[in-house]
């Protein structure tokens, strides 16, 4: 399956982070980032970013941030099903799958371990994304 990002409906952590693994520097506001990043995925698609210029420790922690704000979208979905917070959910899998899979932390047991508790529960929140189904274009728990 495509992991494909939708980067306009990112928020401004996540932007940054994909304009600073593109080689730019990530400041500005939300608007400005999003034209920065909408030249820069022409010239250099996720897929073709295979490593993370980011410090390992601060690419983590990025990580768990996004893992948190899916979680809450997952909750909310739990309670009210709604299209456009599935949506939304769906992209933040997608741009989190990426960034989890250019961390090298294979130098470092501590922050081994740590990516690899990140990756776990990226794992059982996607599963628990996967499980809502369409009727009608509303997303059902």
């Amino acid at each position: 399956m495509a992991r494909v990002i939708k980067f306009l409906s990112l928020q401004k952590p996540e932007l940054s982070y994909e304009v600073a693994i593109r080689g730019e520097k990530a400041d500005g506001t939300v608007e400005e980032l999003r034209k920065q990043i909408t030249k820069l995925c022409r010239l250099f698609p996720s897929e073709d970013i295979l490593e993370s210029s980011i410090n390992i420790k601060e690419d983590i922690a990025g990580v768990n941030l996004s893992l948190d704000k899916l979680e809450s979208f997952i909750i909310t979905l739990n309670t009210k099903p709604d299209l456009n917070v599935f949506k939304r959910a769906q992209n933040l899998a997608s741009h989190l799958f990426h960034r989890i899979n250019r961390i090298d932390a294979s130098t470092s047991p501590q922050m081994l371990e740590a990516l690899e508790v990140s990756i776990g529960h990226f794992q059982s929140l996607t599963e628990e994304l996967g499980e809502f189904k369409f009727a009608d274009n509303e997303p059902q728990p």
